[in-house]
């Protein structure tokens, strides 16, 4: 499948979130709703459902599938103990009650055979070094008839407009890092092949094109953008990789700064998401 570079699963090595943790991004993950994120997955959903959200950050996708199946219990796992702990925050100031988080090795999930009747991934499969070892293991908790809704970007179809030399190496250098950590920027096409090699029917994919084309979608997608530019895990493998340095990224951030304020801004990436079912 993808080809990590320099990541060694067999090692111990822990798995690498390439856009990290800001405070900015997490804001972003924040404002993620079930709505604008799985709307080809919650057409298969029903109440009394129990749900797995794979990579389930700091839960807002989460949260919004627990009202979809109760009183079936949602269960969001994660790496990452900060973003549990927002997450579980976020379900008690909003009195949900049949959602559950926990930290969890996707590659050695904590649950029996035929725990859930559906299970969900969203732009997690692409940060890991084995998505097909990942999705086999989720296919083991899925009850007979139980389906999964996978979605990634695919860095691959990503325009913008107005560009610079810049701008174009900054998307080469964070796509180089992204490899580095072991994921593949480019997942998204190889969904039906992977739900195919895990053991999945019926595979149906489709996609979606995330468009920014108004003066304060550009805003935002700057933002979103310098967050992950910004962030300093990202800075230090950058430059410890020799693609760039400090001035290289500040100026890379100095562009997307002027970018989200120009009267022509336009940004479009391509989401593809998938459907499979146990047999």
């Amino acid at each position: 499948m993808n080809s990590p570079e320099n990541f060694d699963r067999n090692s111990g090595e822990k798995e690498k979130y390439t856009h990290d943790y800001s405070d900015d991004f997490v804001r972003f993950l924040l404002s993620r709703t079930a709505e604008t994120e799985a709307a080809f997955f919650l057409p298969h959903l029903r109440s009394n459902m129990n749900l797995l959200d794979c990579g389930c950050g700091p839960g807002a996708i989460t949260i919004d599938f627990s009202k979809i199946v109760a009183p079936g219990i949602v269960t969001g796992i994660d790496i990452e103990e900060s973003q549990l702990k927002i997450a579980q925050k976020q379900a008690n100031n909003a009195g949900i009650n049949n959602v559950a988080f926990r930290s969890a090795d996707i590659y050695e999930l904590p649950f029996n055979i035929d725990s859930f009747d559906a299970a969900f991934a969203h732009t997690t499969l692409q940060h890991l070094s084995d998505p097909v070892k990942a999705l086999r293991e989720i296919y083991r908790v899925l009850k007979l008839g139980a389906l999964i809704g996978v979605r990634d970007d695919d860095v691959g179809s990503l325009i913008f407009a107005p560009t610079s030399s810049i701008m174009e190496e900054g998307v080469k250098i964070f796509e180089k890092v992204w490899k580095h950590n072991g994921g593949d920027p480019h997942f998204g096409r190889l969904h039906r092949q992977s739900l195919r090699e895990a053991g999945f029917v019926k595979i149906e994919s489709f996609a979606t094109c995330l468009c920014c084309g108004t003066p304060e979608a550009a805003k935002e997608q700057s933002k979103f953008i310098i967050a992950m530019a910004s962030a300093p895990n990202f800075r230090k493998q950058a430059i410890a990789m020799n693609l760039c340095d400090k001035q290289m990224l500040d100026d890379l951030i100095n562009e997307w700064s002027k970018w989200g304020k120009h009267p022509d801004a336009f940004f479009a990436v391509t989401f593809c998401e998938t459907v499979g079912w146990v047999k």
